[in-house]
């Protein structure tokens, strides 16, 4: 094992800190329970995180030691099952079959693994554009009340301005009028000034010429 955690009986783990302290990768962890049907603790419920206990650690350490040896995946379970494993001599040759077989299951662990490491990406990916779409959102929407806003303030100022032209345009005419009767009053006043019948006519001519 590896790291600088210790391991205390009573006390639950985190995949990140069991990974330190066995040596491999947080998805590496997951492989091996997945593997060995090792069912950590989840907190919060079936989909919640894993917690490990100390025994539990101590097994997944085992198992990666088991790898480091050259065991295969078969070997390592039937060593769990009290099965015995066959001892390796480092001076025997293995078979063709042997190594095809170990350099299959090292080949589908690192697919597993790197799997396991594309769905932890896609995951932060999707929750980073889940961010991103809600902030686009929240400025379109912010974006429109804005536009709104000038609208109504671009069509109340159009209102107050055709208003006022239009008061503009009344008191124009009211002035018009009213100065149309003024004229027309003093035409009638002069009109009225001068003789209507022929002897006021001839009245107005001999008064006018004393």
């Amino acid at each position: 094992m590896s790291g600088e955690i210790k391991l205390t009986s009573g006390d639950k783990y985190t995949p990140k800190q069991a990974s330190q302290i066995v040596g491999v990768s947080d998805s590496r962890i997951r492989q091996l329970c997945e593997e060995f049907e090792i069912e950590a603790e989840r907190k919060g419920g079936a989909n919640g995180h894993r917690r490990f206990t100390k025994g539990q650690v101590e097994l997944l350490a085992t198992i990666k030691g088991k790898y480091d040896e050259e065991w295969t995946t078969e070997q390592i379970k039937k060593w769990l099952k009290g099965k015995d494993a066959p001892v390796f001599n480092p001076h025997t040759p293995k078979s063709v079959d042997e190594m095809r077989l170990e350099r299959v299951e090292a080949e589908n662990r690192e697919l597993r693994e790197e799997n396991h490491q594309i769905k932890d990406a896609l995951k932060i990916m999707g929750k980073k554009m889940d961010e991103q779409t809600e902030f686009l959102v929240q400025m379109f929407q912010k974006q429109r009340e804005e536009d709104r806003k000038q609208h109504e303030q671009l069509l109340e100022e159009k209102f107050n301005e055709h208003i006022g032209n239009r008061d503009q345009k009344f008191l124009t005419s009211v002035r018009e009028i009213q100065q149309s009767h003024k004229e027309m009053a003093a035409y009638q006043e002069q009109m009225n000034k001068k003789p209507q019948t022929f002897l006021e006519k001839l009245a107005y001519l001999f008064g006018s010429s004393k």
